[in-house]
């Protein structure tokens, strides 16, 4: 028998089977026991080795693989379709070639214990600010854990979080902006299941990158789902 999983990482992915196993390595070294939570691969039809990087794992992570036609960009169609695989209660959605830290999904799974309703939860990207980049973070990724580079670089405004100054202005408490959907970006996220079937998952009309993440995030919104901001899910 297998307890039921506590969480489900939900990546998704395109040709990107490199990186991909980067990350699974990632989540084999998790404070949380790998037989604890679903990792699902939600691959948006890529034609390298990417499938037979997520079955390499099988062994040691509780693993799914979906895949679908390439038809053009449709993240929003793998990321529903991997997310119907798994019967976990909170579904983490993170992209390929983010790299997280040992306790990133105890992070999460702490954001969301014993709070009924459920949240949603923004959580931390370092280093992702595409209009200032971090000087030097490229080569140092390439040898170092992401523990170690977080503490390397953590008191570098450059490797901040894009967000962080306007979430820093409401002391990273959501509750006081207006539209705090509008920093839901699926880099790294996560909903309690009920709450996303509830909206119906991601709007898989969208067909380009970018607004599907912000649009489940109105939506949640909408439905009254609080939404908080957790610096310690980092990645």
């Amino acid at each position: 028998t297998v307890d039921p999983p506590v969480a489900a990482v939900v990546i998704v992915t395109y040709n990107l089977s490199g990186q991909l196993r980067e990350m699974l390595e990632l989540l084999t070294a998790q404070t949380v026991a790998p037989s604890a939570f679903d990792v699902v691969v939600a691959d948006d039809g890529s034609t390298d080795e990417t499938e037979a990087v997520a079955r390499s794992f099988r062994d040691r992570l509780r693993i799914r693989f979906h895949t679908q036609a390439d038809r053009g960009f449709r993240a929003g169609t793998a990321r529903n379709a991997g997310a119907r695989l798994t019967t976990a209660p909170i579904l983490v959605f993170i992209d390929t070639g983010v790299m997280i830290g040992p306790g990133f999904v105890a992070a999460h799974v702490a954001a969301h214990a014993g709070h009924r309703p459920g949240r949603a939860v923004i959580g931390y990207v370092y280093g992702y600010n595409p209009f200032e980049p971090c000087p030097g973070l490229a080569e140092v990724l390439r040898g170092s854990a992401p523990a170690d580079v977080v503490r390397r670089f953590a008191d570098v405004p450059a490797f901040w979080d894009v967000r962080h100054a306007p979430l820093a202005d409401v002391g990273f408490d959501l509750g006081h902006l207006a539209a705090p959907w509008i920093y839901f970006w699926s880099v790294n996220i996560s909903v309690a299941a009920t709450d996303f079937w509830a909206v119906g998952g991601f709007d898989e009309d969208f067909r380009d990158y970018g607004g599907d993440d912000v649009a489940l995030g109105y939506r949640l919104f909408r439905r009254g789902v609080p939404m908080v901001a957790c610096r310690r899910a980092w990645a």
